[in-house]
């Protein structure tokens, strides 16, 4: 009984670890959208996720700190309408 207790709690680790890296790899994305003028892509990921409008790296850098430095106005408009927070600062 024990040995099966041990498998299930394994693979619940297992499940969420893989969870997680399906999310970073979502947040690099959105990131990359973001940054690359992608306004499809971006726009397709905050329906999936709405909380990637106020996602930020380690650094406090937002996707909207992104788009001014790329001059995508669509796609901050977008963020804007999605709730990102236009008095976002970073950490450096």
């Amino acid at each position: 009984m024990s040995r099966c207790l041990f498998l299930v709690s394994l693979a619940l680790v297992l499940l969420a670890c893989l969870q997680q890296a399906s999310s970073e790899e979502k947040l690099n994305t959105f990131m990359h959208a973001c940054s690359g003028g992608d306004e499809d892509l971006l726009r397709n990921l905050l329906k999936e996720d709405p909380g990637f409008a106020q996602a930020a790296t380690d650094e406090g850098e937002t996707g909207l700190h992104l788009v001014a430095i790329s001059g995508k106005s669509g796609i901050a408009r977008a963020l804007l309408h999605a709730g990102a927070n236009p008095n976002a600062r970073t950490t450096f």
